[in-house]
């Protein structure tokens, strides 16, 4: 007897089976993506925006508290091209605003700051392949300290994993 697989309410037989794509429903995207996946899929689609594309910076954030910092959400920003994407959408990402991507990026306000802040990106505006570096370095970070076994020191300042 063929195996059966069940790709989101299609039934495929057997390996062999053909189905166009433009007949799945799409994304097709695993039902829990790891952190280091989020990221990866936001740093994708940054650089994609093209060699010569930029995204709106968020102004001045650190200076913002609590409820009011994570529901700070600015169109064309890098947390706005997330929330535009349909796979992290349908991977759990509800929106735009700082407190959406910290809940499912599984990462800090300051992260969040460091990524999309107009202080050490620009003013206005900033390279989306910048934005892209910058989400691409969470990922080599975790990458390192899981590698050495625990915290890092960076510039003196141990940093916990």
């Amino acid at each position: 007897m063929a195996s059966t697989i069940v790709v989101r309410g299609y039934n495929v037989m057997n390996s062999m089976t053909r189905i166009p794509t433009e007949q799945l429903p799409l994304p097709i995207v695993p039902s829990t993506m790891t952190r280091a996946a989020k990221l990866e899929r936001w740093a994708h689609i940054l650089r994609d925006l093209g060699a010569n594309a930029t995204v709106a910076t968020l102004y001045q954030i650190e200076k913002v508290e609590g409820d009011a910092k994570l529901a700070i959400e600015v169109a064309g920003s890098a947390l706005a091209v997330a929330a535009a994407d349909p796979m992290l959408l349908a991977a759990g990402l509800k929106g735009g605003t700082v407190g959406d991507a910290t809940a499912f990026f599984e990462i800090t306000e300051g992260e969040v700051h460091d990524i999309t802040c107009c202080c050490g990106n620009g003013e206005v505006k900033m390279d989306a392949s910048v934005a892209a570096a910058l989400v691409r370095g969470l990922i080599q970070y975790e990458a390192m300290a899981k590698r050495s076994g625990g915290a890092q020191e960076w510039g003196g300042i141990v940093l916990p994993v």
